[in-house]
């Protein structure tokens, strides 16, 4: 399997053969990253993910283009300050335990 990003999950070779047909004839299951990113919150340089807005339209729209799984990912900082916070572990999760 792989993980692609929007644009490249809707790309197309130069003979015009969709990317995600290619991957599937070399017995590749195409996934697609959902989540929009990530903006900054809580402590300093600190980030929560985003992108639960409008989630269900995008990803079937990724299944009619051929995505057989989706990612989602909760970024978080390690430092000796105390990054992680508790705020951004539970902003992560709640945003996390929505998207599941």
């Amino acid at each position: 399997s792989a993980i692609l990003y929007e644009e490249t999950l809707f790309q197309n070779a130069e003979d015009g053969t969709p990317f995600v047909d290619i991957m599937k004839a070399n017995n590749v299951i195409p996934g697609i990253k959902v989540d929009t990113g990530v903006r900054a919150t809580f402590m300093d340089g600190e980030t929560i993910t985003e992108g639960i807005d409008g989630l269900a339209e995008r990803a079937a729209k990724y299944y009619k283009q051929g995505a057989r799984f989706a990612k989602w990912r909760g970024v978080l900082r390690i430092d000796p300050n105390g990054a992680p916070s508790m705020e951004a572990i539970e902003g992560n999760a709640r945003a996390l335990a929505q998207y599941g």
